[in-house]
C-alpha cells in the first residue's frame, strides 16, 4: 500500500509539473523553442513574457519595503490568506472571471491583515506565531473550499487548483490589463509616499514623532502587497509567490544599502529571474514555470552572495 501511495504522489506531482509548463504542447527541440522565445512572435508567448515582466516589477518594488521593514514573512501569510477568497470569488457567479476572483482575493487578503493586527493588539503572541496561525488557518480553509468545489457540477471546470502552483501559460490579455493597472497604482502610491515610507522604514520612532500616521503607512503598504500577491499568484502560485517578493529584494540588499538603489536592483533582478525562468521552462521539458523562476532567483542570490562575500575577504584580509 505504501508503494501504491508513493506512486500516486509522484503521478500527481508530475501532473502539476506538466500543467504548469508553457511549452508542453509542442514537440520542438530546445533550439527551435529558444528561437521562438527570442523572436517574440508567438502571441501566447507574448502574453506570458509581458505578464512575468510586470510580475518582476511589482514584486521587486513592494518586496524592497517588506525586506527593509523586516516584514518578509507577512508576504507568505498574505499569499496563503488570499486562497479562500479566490474560491469564494468563483462561487459568486460560478465563472472564472478575473474581476470576481480579484475582488474575492483582495477581501480575503485584507481580512488576513486585519486578523494579524487584531491578534497583535489583543494577545501576547509573537509575530512569528501570529503569522503561522494566519498562514496555516487560511490556507487550510482554502484547500477545504477547493475540495468542496469539486462536488459542484461545474467544479471540475474551474481550474482554480492552478492557483496553488501557478500556470503562467494560462495568463490572458485581461489578466495583463489587471496586472498593469494594479502595478501602475502601486508605483504611483510609492512615488507619492516615498519619503514617508523611507523615513518610517529606517527610523520609525522619528517618523512617528513628526506626526506621520503609522497605521496609514503600514496599511497602505500591506494593501499594495496584497494587490501584488493577487496579480502574481496565477503565474507563480500561492505557495511560491512570497519567494518572488523576498528573493530579489534580499539579493539587492547584498549590493547596496540605499533604498532607491535597492528598489531598482530588486526590480531588475525580479525581471531577470522571471524572464530567465520562463525561458528555461519554455525550452526544456517538464519544467514548471513558477518554481523555475524562483530557482533562477535563488541562483542569482547565491552567486551574488558568493561574489560579495569574496569581495569582503579581499578588501579585509586577515592579518
Amino acid at each position: 500500500m505504501k508503494r501504491i501511495g508513493l506512486l500516486c504522489f509522484f503521478l500527481l506531482a508530475f501532473h502539476h509539473c506538466q500543467a504548469a509548463k508553457i511549452g508542453d504542447v509542442t514537440t520542438l527541440n530546445w533550439q527551435e523553442q529558444a528561437l521562438r522565445f527570442i523572436t517574440f512572435k508567438d502571441p501566447s508567448l507574448q502574453i506570458v513574457i509581458l505578464g512575468v515582466i510586470i510580475l518582476g516589477i511589482c514584486c521587486g518594488l513592494l518586496g524592497s519595503f517588506l525586506i527593509v521593514r523586516k516584514k518578509a514573512l507577512f508576504s507568505d501569510a498574505l499569499s496563503h490568506a488570499v486562497l479562500p477568497g479566490i474560491v469564494i470569488g468563483f462561487l459568486w457567479n460560478m465563472q472564472k472571471k478575473p474581476l470576481s476572483l480579484l475582488m474575492g482575493a483582495v477581501v480575503s487578503g485584507l481580512i488576513g491583515v486585519w486578523v494579524i493586527y487584531r491578534l497583535k493588539k489583543t494577545t501576547v503572541l509573537k509575530d512569528d506565531s501570529i503569522l503561522g496561525l494566519v498562514l496555516t488557518g487560511f490556507y487550510a480553509l482554502g484547500i477545504c473550499l477547493l475540495t468542496m468545489l469539486q462536488n459542484v457540477p461545474i467544479g471540475h471546470q474551474s481550474g482554480l487548483d492552478k492557483y496553488l502552483f501557478g500556470q503562467a501559460a494560462a495568463l490572458s490579455w485581461e489578466d495583463i490589463k489587471w496586472m498593469t493597472s494594479l502595478t501602475i497604482v502601486s508605483i504611483a502610491m510609492i512615488w507619492i509616499f516615498y519619503k514617508e515610507l523611507l523615513v518610517s522604514s529606517f527610523d520609525p520612532e522619528f517618523a512617528y514623532s513628526t506626526g506621520l500616521n503609522k497605521y496609514f503607512l503600514d496599511e497602505l503598504l500591506l494593501m499594495l502587497v496584497t494587490f501584488t500577491i493577487v496579480i502574481s499568484i496565477k503565474a507563480v502560485g500561492v505557495v511560491l509567490v512570497s519567494a518572488m517578493l523576498i528573493i530579489p529584494s534580499s539579493t539587492a540588499l547584498l549590493l547596496t544599502n540605499r533604498l532607491h538603489k535597492v528598489i531598482l536592483f530588486s526590480i531588475g533582478i525580479g525581471i531577470l529571474s522571471a524572464v530567465i525562468g520562463t525561458f528555461l521552462s519554455f525550452t526544456m521539458h517538464n519544467l514548471p514555470t513558477g518554481p523555475f523562476m524562483v530557482i533562477t532567483g535563488a541562483t542569482i542570490f547565491i552567486l551574488t552572495f558568493l561574489m560579495t562575500f569574496k569581495g569582503k575577504l579581499i578588501r579585509n584580509p586577515r592579518s
